[in-house]
């Protein structure tokens, strides 16, 4: 409290204090002419006061100020905190701190900042609360607040949870050659802005292969696989807010590269080193081109060229 001082005269302050209309006491003296200010503390919350300051000097102190009335208020909610416990809600819990509590007010901010009254709780005992109007892959920010009648406490330290996205599911990977995975999947959350592919060689250590900036992909082709490998790969989903579970696990196993027509080439860079034609012969034996590329057989045979 403060007052204007009004005679030059004047040795210091009295200040008195009424609690619930009862009688005025004492409540401080103050022994200096400027100081023109009090902090009445050890007061019981919830509860109306009223104040008046009479100035005093050597010959007597003066007629008492008018009053001035206040009403303290509740004490602060404490321990706050915030958990998300599916995609669409999170439980509060906090410590009551005041017995003149007659309830909460729950606020509810989607950005941190401008928040709205959620819930009021009619009830003074009242230290949880859970929250079940969310949407997943977002985070949101809480305050309490005690009440009783048209008197507040000041809100709480703020808490935050943040919702999870749910699990993409039914990953399948199929190899499609030596080097080529194709992943598809089904994505179960309307929330999530895209997806992280991940994959490992050992079905534990898992990097990422790739982002997926898009909400709606369901499918993936790994370019980079190699041959005769297993692979293991899992999807997650993710929003500006968080990253969903990963996917359970799934694998593809590679091929060997398919020769081509390697045989060929090799055939005739022979054929060029030793001077032979495709009816040319080494020794006993003679090469042939079959389908399934270069095979030796013995003159005489009924499988021979011409």
């Amino acid at each position: 409290m403060h007052w204007t001082e009004k005679d030059t005269s004047t040795t210091g302050y009295y200040v008195f204090r009424s609690a619930s209309g009862g009688d005025f006491t004492q409540a401080g003296h103050i022994t200096s002419r400027t100081t023109t200010t009090f902090n009445d503390t050890g007061l019981s919350s919830d509860t109306p006061y009223t104040y008046k300051i009479e100035a005093y000097s050597g010959v007597g102190t003066s007629v008492a100020s008018s009053t001035v009335a206040v009403t303290t208020p509740l004490i602060t909610p404490s321990a706050l905190t915030a958990a998300a416990t599916s995609g669409t809600s999170a439980d509060l819990n906090w410590t009551d701190n005041d017995t003149s509590a007659a309830g909460y007010y729950v606020f509810r901010a989607s950005d941190g900042t401008h928040f709205s009254q959620i819930a009021n709780l009619n009830s003074g005992d009242a230290a949880t609360f859970t929250d079940t109007t969310l949407t997943s892959g977002h985070a949101y920010t809480y305050e309490i607040q005690a009440y009783s009648g048209s008197i507040t406490s000041p809100v709480s330290k703020s808490a935050k949870a943040t919702t999870p996205l749910a699990s993409p599911s039914r990953l399948s990977a199929t190899a499609q050659s030596s080097t080529v995975v194709a992943l598809s999947w089904a994505d179960n959350d309307t929330s999530a802005v895209g997806y992280y592919v991940l994959r490992s060689t050992d079905g534990t250590h898992y990097s990422q292969l790739t982002k997926i900036a898009s909400s709606t992909a369901t499918s993936y082709t790994d370019k980079a696989a190699s041959a005769l490998k297993k692979f293991y790969y899992e999807v997650e989903a993710y929003s500006a807010a968080t990253i969903s579970p990963a996917s359970e696990p799934s694998s593809a196993s590679t091929p060997l590269t398919i020769p081509g027509t390697a045989a060929s080439t090799a055939i005739s860079r022979y054929e060029r080193e030793n001077h032979l034609d495709r009816r040319g012969c080494i020794g006993t034996g003679v090469l042939r081109a079959a389908r399934d590329g270069w095979n030796a057989f013995q003159p005489g045979r009924s499988d021979h060229f011409g």
